[in-house]
């Protein structure tokens, strides 16, 4: 209570001092003066401040501040000093607005009135030492996020600079090298291809020859019917010797072709892995530049707005305003501070000193502000033409286009799946980690287990091929065999007659077709959605047993397709009636995208490539749209019709 006691008093002596004898006092409807303000502060910070008595007592501190102005002064002064520095911190909240501040002094110079010495003291020293360093320290804080955003937007450029680095070192030299591995394997084919339908040292070529233009058998006229006979038998062994010789020949040849094209086809399926995962590096390291490059460039532009603003709005030009109005109080308090009346401790009124103060002008120091680095350039050009569009063929494959694969595209081996795990008794086969979707594997069984089929990819779903135990049962077989012995003499004819019971045990082993081949006659198609589905949807007769493990066989299609495969590219034939094509109302619809192809292809539908589709009004599973293919799993609620024909199973 002391304290408030004192700094209440003091503020009305001095507010009393201000009056001189030689002045008059301000009108109330006058500019409020800063002396006020902060005096008024000053009390309002004594309330809680819980040091000692600074002026000896409630009683005695009218006294003396009583006794005149210059006491009360020297007791403002003392208690500016006892204050401490959280104290003087609330004082310096007056300054916020140095604008506001700049009016009220101006109005007290206008005025001529003369504050004490020891406040302009204190608002002098309160400036330098605290609102001064405070605006430079907001100033340097807002450089530093400037100069960070634009750091921030340099680093995106660098890193994507740096990763892109990486990926051309990495991905890309691997896909070169994988291009090139391909590339020679599909010239060598082609060469050997053209070496057996051409060459003349060709086997099949000379097979051909032979069949079509056989040697012309001349008998000699020197011979006896007899030895024509036997000429002609001699002669047919050896045509036959020799038709065989190059039969087995050119079969060779075509299973060396076969197995060539196999290995392509896997050097094919890894080069085109290694594109997309290529593809794939390159465009997130661009999206990754692109958000990162947005997200700092946002960030810079709004602080650059905030600085900058429109018209007055910029922390820059109220920075300057408030720059130049405390370097005009700081011209006011030393023009205040040069000269000090001795009479009242109060500084003396100097005209001509503060008419300089008025009209000076403060020049801002300049800065310069670096532009934003532009948008490092990130090229997707390399990877347009990918697998699964048609520019990725004409760029890759143009030279051999006739001998590649059908393209698994990115999107399949997005798909995946990882097929790489061996069935429970049995190997992984011609299985990966990184079987595409629509694609099928193989995997082998152990002595005494037969596959159930392929391993199957869809969508990142893979179904896996199961080794199951074969059966093994006895047959016992009755076999009667009549022997007649006949014997003449001149007048008996004896005929005696033996018969004879024969038991033969028989092993076999029962399993399904599909776990140890097809047999002889058999019909099989293409397994749909496996790596040679897209040559033909046809079905062919067997001309002999197929059996897993043993090569390739040659397979004659309805179609008159004719080329080599293997067993684990074949499945029981699913005949063309077993479908039918619905243009009205609804039907038994085919619940998969692989079946889908195959029923459009046995149709004669114009495309047979299947587009996953969802829409209202169109037709469920698997039908025509505008020449295309679409499947959907029964998500759609339409009909068949004219405009959307059906392909759907055979009631």
């Amino acid at each position: 209570m002391c304290a408030v006691a004192f700094f209440m008093v003091a503020a009305t002596v001095v507010q009393a001092n201000q009056c001189r004898s030689d002045s008059e006092c301000p009108r109330d409807n006058e500019p409020k003066q800063v002396l006020s303000l902060l005096q008024t502060q000053l009390q309002m910070i004594a309330l809680d401040h819980d040091g000692e008595d600074t002026a000896g007592g409630t009683v005695g501190g009218v006294g003396k501040v009583s006794g005149g102005a210059k006491a009360g002064a020297s007791e403002v002064h003392h208690g500016l000093k006892t204050l401490g520095e959280k104290k003087a911190h609330r004082l310096g909240n007056l300054m916020t607005n140095p604008s506001a501040m700049l009016t009220e002094l101006e109005g007290m110079v206008h005025s001529g009135e003369t504050p004490a010495f020891e406040l302009i003291s204190a608002i002098k020293n309160l400036i330098l030492d605290d609102i001064i360093p405070s605006l430079q320290t907001t100033q340097d804080e807002a450089a530093e996020d400037l100069a960070d955003a634009l750091d921030a937007i340099e680093l995106c450029n660098n890193v994507s600079k740096t990763r892109g680095a990486e990926i051309e070192g990495d991905e890309q030299v691997s896909v070169s090298n994988k291009r090139s591995i391909h590339a020679a394997c599909r010239d060598a084919e082609k060469i050997k291809y053209e070496h057996n339908l051409t060459s003349s040292d060709s086997y099949c070529v000379k097979l051909g020859k032979f069949l079509h233009d056989p040697p012309q058998l001349i008998i000699p006229e020197y011979l006896n019917r007899e030895e024509s006979v036997q000429f002609v038998k001699d002669m047919s062994k050896e045509c036959e010797k020799k038709v065989s010789e190059l039969a087995g020949n050119c079969t060779l040849q075509e299973e060396e072709l076969a197995a060539m094209n196999a290995d392509c086809a896997l050097k094919q399926d890894s080069f085109e892995l290694a594109f997309c995962t290529w593809r794939t590096e390159v465009e997130l390291n661009c999206k990754t530049l692109d958000t990162c490059y947005s997200t700092a460039n946002t960030t810079y532009t709004r602080l650059v707005a905030k600085l900058k603003g429109s018209g007055e709005g910029g922390l820059e030009e109220k920075w300057r305003t408030e720059e130049a109005a405390l370097n005009k109080i700081l011209c006011f308090c030393n023009v205040w501070l040069s000269t000090i009346d001795e009479r009242d401790n109060r500084s003396q009124h100097n005209v001509t000193a503060f008419e300089a103060c008025t009209e000076m002008n403060h020049t801002p120091a300049s800065q310069t502000m670096r532009e934003p680095a532009v948008k490092s350039d990130c090229p997707l050009d390399p990877v347009a033409n990918h697998p699964g569009t048609s520019g990725f063929i004409t760029q890759e494959y143009s030279s051999f286009i006739d001998f590649v694969k059908e393209v698994i595209s990115c999107s399949r081996w997005a798909n995946s799946c990882n097929a790489s795990t061996p069935p429970a008794n049995g190997a992984i086969g011609d299985c990966t980690d990184t079987l595409a979707s629509r694609s099928t594997c193989q995997p082998t069984c152990n002595s005494g287990y037969g596959a159930d089929g392929s391993s199957s990819c869809t969508m990142g779903s893979l179904t896996v091929a199961t080794c199951d135990a074969t059966t093994t049962t006895t047959t016992t077989t009755t076999t009667t065999t009549t022997t007649t012995t006949t014997t003449t003499t001149a007048t008996t004819t004896t005929t005696t007659t033996t018969m004879t019971t024969t038991t033969t045990t028989t092993t076999t082993t029962t399993t399904t077709t599909t776990m140890n081949g097809f047999p002889n006659g058999f019909r099989v198609q293409l397994i749909p959605g496996s790596r040679y589905d897209h040559e033909t949807c046809a079905c062919a007769a067997l001309e002999e047993d197929v059996v897993p493990g043993a090569g390739y066989y040659l397979i004659t299609f309805d179609d008159d397709r004719r080329y080599q495969y293997e067993w684990k590219d074949l499945v029981v034939c699913t005949e063309a009636s077993a479908y039918i094509e619905v243009t009205s109302g609804s039907c038994l619809g085919i619940t998969s995208a692989h079946e889908c192809e195959n029923a459009a292809c046995k149709l004669g539908f114009a495309d047979f490539t299947t587009i996953s589709d969802n829409q209202n009004g169109a037709p469920p599973y698997c039908y025509m749209d505008s020449g295309f293919l679409k499947f959907n799993d029964n998500t759609n609620t339409g009909t068949c019709s004219d405009d959307h024909k059906c392909a759907c199973k055979a009631q």
